[in-house]
């Protein structure tokens, strides 16, 4: 028996603050305003083409795998929306609050403006041409398999950073929080090899330098700070205090533990 969409919203309290009709073969959604608590909204996977008016409360959103062409205005509670996969050509302007945004498997030629809560972008597989300036909160950004012929400046933050299969010719300064680096499949990316050989022969430099001047620093030592710290305890003008009837032995023993 085929899912009725009315009947099930029907079916639902109007306390309701989860609704999943993933996987359930729909075409639409109704309007969903009667829900006041709705905080959820699962509706992966079906054939939906247009999305209604978002609840205010409205927090999470899961909407990928369907045959949307576009996006209703985001609320301001709006978290975490994953859209990748559908038929897309543009974004809403994200709202304040959103962390994480899923919009990959797209045909989007740009992005809006990213919000400095944004955590975590991924916008790969799109037609995308340039990337907005990155905010400071960003810590991964999969932006692979798009148009992109640069990158925006990088911020601090960024432990992630996958660009590969893109047309790519510089590769902005790293970070040194980057943990994470894809980009083979760039033009720039032959030179990857090259930075690499250039910081090996740094560290060999270094190394080298390391090994050379060792001997000379512990002379240095020797000479400027522990010598002149033995000489100065160890001088003979300490024995002055010696008396005929002293023990040299225990004199010269209590001297050195002092």
């Amino acid at each position: 028996m085929p899912f009725d969409i009315e009947d099930y919203l029907n079916s639902l309290p109007l306390d309701t603050t989860c609704i999943d009709v993933s996987y359930k073969g729909i075409t639409y959604l109704p309007d969903l305003s009667r829900f006041k608590k709705l905080k959820r909204l699962y509706c992966n996977d079906n054939l939906i083409t247009v999305l209604p008016k978002l609840n205010d409360t409205i927090e999470v959103i899961d909407c990928k795998n369907n045959q949307l062409t576009e996006l209703p205005e985001l609320n301001n509670k709006l978290i975490i929306l994953i859209c990748r996969n559908n038929k897309l050509t543009w974004l809403p302007p994200l709202n304040d609050n959103l962390i994480y945004l899923d919009c990959s498997i797209n045909r989007l030629t740009k992005l809006p403006i990213l919000n400095n809560k944004l955590t975590q972008l991924l916008c790969s597989n799109n037609k995308l041409k340039n990337l907005p300036p990155l905010t400071n909160n960003l810590v991964l950004i999969d932006c692979s398999n798009n148009k992109l012929t640069e990158l925006p400046q990088l911020n601090h933050n960024l432990t992630q950073l996958v660009c590969y299969q893109n047309k790519i010719t510089y590769l902005p300064p790293l970070n040194n929080k980057l943990k994470v680096l894809s980009c083979y499949n760039n033009k720039f990316y032959n030179n990857i090899k090259y930075f690499n050989i250039i910081q090996t022969l740094r560290n060999f430099r270094y190394t080298y330098y390391a090994l050379k001047y060792k001997n000379h620093f512990k002379r240095w030592l020797w000479e400027k700070v522990r010598e002149p710290k033995i000489m100065a305890k160890f001088h003979p003008s300490h024995l002055t205090n010696l008396l005929d009837s002293d023990d040299l032995e225990v004199f010269l023993d209590d001297w050195i533990k002092k």
